[in-house]
């Protein structure tokens, strides 16, 4: 805008003092701007031709007046002296691309004292630097998302990452604004945009994203909010995506606040702007519309009827329907072409016309995809950005799996130890229990099982699969021994026996007994009904088996009868060998060899005699067995009932 339109403060008397309402420039807070502007470049409007621009997106103003033009589409700079009427490429100009002599999208532009540009080549991610009059350029930043380009008084380059949200200061390569990340904390930048430096070297940003303009002092870690910051929105106190900022020496602040369409100026310290002119077009079909307004589809002509909202033309662009009507509007096009050629020659004018709107309508929607262009980009980084974040997630998802995996596999360790080790708590209780009653150092021992369905439940369920007796003597510094019993069985009789053991136990007198030990073991289950139908079964000790050995643990590798019992004789509730949810299980040893008649009077004698009567009729009782079978006369004792005994072997 001309400064000849400003519309100054009217003439006052002589003042000793000025006014706090008018600056030192002459231009008073409330001025207003003349909304009539004048054309300084592109005066013909759209296109390629020298005194044409494709979406201008950047520009630098000289000392002289003279303007640099970041023609944008054109992939050109365009320099333009004074009162022309038409510019001249001093950089670029070669179609888009990405050789020295190339531009893809530039978007800014300054030129030092020597005339010599730097521009930000954004669609190539690099930062160029063009010697005044040289064909070509050469990069001085590379793999950098350039928007914004400003320098200092210094000469010091300053450039914008668009989408790694940070200022950089070149040579320096000194990161001077954001550099935390995308955010719209005080030390963030969301996709900044162009840039100005002022004489204190503070630099002005133009926050896209945030809706704001940030100055970072010389230093700072992080920035204050200048103008804006109070969300997207067209009230005075709010932008719409600022897209370029500008500030004068008394750092009044002036904004091209881009999807409103209007300038703002916002002096230092106010809490809102004032508009000082609105951006507009008489041509509809030409103006970048605001997100609210509707716009016809280009292809109207043509049956695309559809009227848009700005931010859904890239969408309905994209849509099956303006697809289908644009190759018809192409076909047409084309079929013209190759019956009448265009030109002063052709016969019918009205055709003429019909190819000037077609091409009209190309150049519509090539100027359209320009205007979603930045979006477009500003889209994709986000898109990028979500897509980072959701492979991050997946990874930590993932790295969760896993974790949640072995700590279910601990937890199936963890709950299978905890059954081992209930039962051995099992075991001991039952020990310690049966420890604290009257134990045997004769050799012989009856041990009550209570609890017996339970007992047997517990061992189908492998809850505790075998219970010991307590340990009993062959004498007071005899053998030390105990029984182990399977409820449901062990090995190949898990499941339909009673399977019974034998263990020999460390005892405190083992380095003076004899090793292996070689003498009988008689179990017996006894019948409660008084029928005297006991189960009987014996083995003899294998003297190469470990089991027999002097014990090295606190007991040995248990050794006996795994099918003593068929479970069928015990589980129907009227069976003779449990009672009150009780049995009764002896185990004695055969120290002398007693004749095998004799074992049913051993296990019929009366328990309750004293255990020195109880072993004087044994001895007796197994005399005259041996005097009997010496003399060849058969003895019977008829009180035994021998042949009502099950005697297994």
């Amino acid at each position: 805008m001309d400064m000849a339109t400003v519309a100054m403060c009217p003439a006052k008397a002589p003042m000793t003092t000025i006014p706090s309402s008018i600056l030192d420039n002459g231009i008073c807070l409330s001025a207003t701007w003349n909304q009539t502007g004048v054309i300084v470049a592109g005066v013909n409007g759209y296109g390629s031709a020298l005194d044409q621009l494709k979406f201008p997106t950047g520009i630098f103003l000289d000392n002289n007046d003279v303007l640099y033009i970041a023609d944008s589409v054109n992939h050109r700079v365009v320099k333009w002296m004074p009162g022309a009427s038409s510019g001249q490429v001093v950089a670029g100009g070669n179609e888009n691309g990405k050789n020295a002599n190339q531009f893809n999208y530039l978007s800014s532009i300054v030129v030092d004292k020597n005339g010599t540009m730097f521009i930000c080549d954004k669609e190539n991610d690099r930062v160029q630097l063009w010697v005044a009059n040289d064909n070509q350029g050469q990069t001085i930043i590379q793999n950098f998302s350039c928007w914004g380009v400003a320098m200092d008084k210094e000469e010091s380059l300053y450039v914008s990452h668009f989408r790694e949200h940070y200022v950089l200061k070149w040579p320096a390569n000194q990161v001077v604004a954001g550099g935390n990340g995308e955010g719209e904390n005080l030390d963030q930048l969301g996709y900044p945009s162009q840039l100005f430096v002022d004489r204190d070297h503070s630099i002005f940003v133009a926050d896209l994203q945030n809706d704001r303009i940030m100055k970072w002092s010389v230093g700072a870690k992080e920035g204050i909010v200048v103008a804006g910051g109070n969300g997207i929105g067209d009230d005075a106190n709010q932008f719409s995506r600022p897209a370029a900022v500008v500030v004068d020496d008394m750092g009044t602040v002036y904004v091209a606040d881009n999807w409103n369409n209007r300038i703002v100026r916002w002096p230092k310290g106010a809490k809102s702007g004032t508009v000082i002119t609105t951006l507009t077009d008489t041509s509809a079909k030409r103006e970048c519309t605001t997100k609210a307004k509707l716009i016809a589809c280009p292809l109207i002509k043509y049956g695309c009827t559809a009227e848009i909202h700005y931010n859904e033309l890239l969408e309905h662009y994209s849509s099956s329907i303006h697809q289908e009507k644009l190759l018809k509007a192409i076909e047409i096009f084309v079929r013209k072409l190759h019956t009448k050629p265009i030109g002063d020659h052709c016969e019918c004018e009205s055709e003429k016309d019909d190819y000037s709107e077609i091409l009209n309508t190309i150049n519509i929607l090539a100027e359209g995809v320009s205007c979603l262009h930045d979006d477009n980009v500003e889209i994709h980084n986000n898109f990028v950005q979500v897509l980072s974040k959701i492979v991050e997630q997946k990874i930590q998802i993932e790295k969760l799996n896993k974790s949640i995996e072995e700590t279910s596999q601990m937890l199936s360790v963890t709950d299978m130890n905890n059954k081992v080790l209930q039962a051995e708590m099992e075991t001991t209780k039952q020990m310690l229990l049966d420890n604290s009653s009257t134990s045997s150092n004769n050799g012989s021992y009856i041990w009550k099982i209570a609890n017996v369905a339970e007992k047997l439940a517990n061992g189908i369920a492998d809850r505790q699969t075998s219970i010991y007796s307590p340990p009993f003597y062959s004498s007071p510094t005899g053998y030390k021994m105990c029984m182990r019993l399977y409820m449901n069985g062990d090995g190949q009789a898990r499941g339909t026996h009673l399977s019974l053991f034998f263990v020999l136990m460390r005892g405190d007198y083992d380095a003076i007994l004899a090793w292996p030990f070689n003498y009988k073991v008689i179990f017996c289950l006894y019948d409660q009904t008084g029928s005297q139908r006991h189960i009987i079964d014996s083995f003899r000790p294998d003297i190469k088996s470990n089991s027999f050995q002097r014990p090295k643990s606190a007991m040995n590798i248990a050794s006996g009868i795994p099918k003593f019992l068929p479970l069928s004789i015990i589980q129907p509730l009227d069976n003779p060998y449990v009672r009150d949810d009780s049995m009764f299980i002896r185990c004695f040893i055969d120290f002398e060899s007693m004749p095998k008649m004799c074992i049913p009077y051993v296990i019929n004698l009366n328990l309750g005699l004293p255990i020195s009567i109880q072993e004087k009729a044994i001895q007796t009782e197994i005399e005259k067995r041996r005097t009997a079978a010496s003399s060849g006369n058969c003895y019977t004792e008829s009180s035994t009932k021998i042949d009502d005994l099950k005697v297994n072997k």
